[in-house]
């Protein structure tokens, strides 16, 4: 079954782009590589549009009562996340 996530092969962008980043071709180099990035859903990561996921989660484990404040733990996949 394949994934949903965007998972891009580093050596396949050399096929992609065709302009190696240099001193002077910015432009034609960034022209290249934001529509790939974008295609890829990797843009967001890039510019800094993409929102990090919360740090914490509410404890699954902890009482439903509202009288205590709330039991926060880490969230398991952020690391992954970063």
């Amino acid at each position: 079954m394949a994934s949903s996530s965007p998972v891009l092969d580093i050596t396949s962008i050399n096929y992609i782009i065709y302009v190696r980043l240099e001193r002077y071709n910015y432009p034609t180099w960034l022209a290249q590589i934001v529509p790939v990035l974008r295609n890829r859903r990797l843009l967001c990561f890039v510019d800094g549009s993409c929102q990090s996921p919360p740090l914490t989660i509410l404890d699954p484990k902890a009482k439903n009562d509202d009288s205590p404040p709330p039991s926060l733990i880490p969230k398991p996949k952020y690391d992954d996340w970063v």
